[in-house]
């Protein structure tokens, strides 16, 4: 199944279907949305995991800094996973204790439009997927120290990037 990300309207906001996988590539579409959305005012988002097959650490990174913009105890946003999507998704990182979890995804008003995936420089992408295992490792747990030396790597090399020449021709 490919992957793509839809978003219809609700009566309390928003919902963002991810169907197929949520890679690095979904994840940095989903997080543009949630700005364009005005995620941090009072827009409410629904992301529904029903149709998802797989998430990588930078989708799930990026789930958790969408719900850390908002608290915990908003209801500005949430996830919704059935119970085998769930455990399939989120339970090896122990993401189901983190995140606000919804039974249900609110009925959306008409039409979903599927987002587009937009391309983005291989710099933005970096420092996206940085962002993303820096949430990760925040969390704690079994997997921290992996996800801080992703992220110091990713670092590291965005910085090398920074100091390369703009033209590499020879003169």
């Amino acid at each position: 199944m490919a992957a793509s990300l839809s978003i219809g309207r609700s009566s309390e906001g928003y919902v963002v279907r991810v169907h197929g996988r949520g890679t690095m590539r979904e994840s940095r579409v989903l997080q543009e949305c949630a700005r364009t959305l005005g995620l941090e005012g009072a827009v409410a988002l629904v992301v529904d995991l029903s149709g998802c097959e797989y998430l990588d650490s930078t989708f799930l990174g990026c789930l958790v800094s969408l719900q850390r913009r908002v608290g915990r105890e908003s209801d500005r946003f949430a996830v919704h996973a059935p119970p085998e999507a769930e455990k399939r998704l989120l339970h090896a990182l122990q993401l189901h204790r983190f995140f606000r979890l919804v039974d249900a995804t609110p009925e959306t008003i008409g039409p979903c439009e599927e987002l587009e995936m937009s391309c983005c420089d291989s710099v933005e992408l970096g420092r996206h997927v940085m962002d993303c295992h820096r949430r990760l490792a925040e969390l704690g747990g079994a997997q921290q120290e992996v996800f801080h030396r992703i992220a110091d790597q990713l670092a590291q090399d965005l910085a090398r990037s920074n100091d390369e020449p703009a033209n590499k021709s020879s003169p």
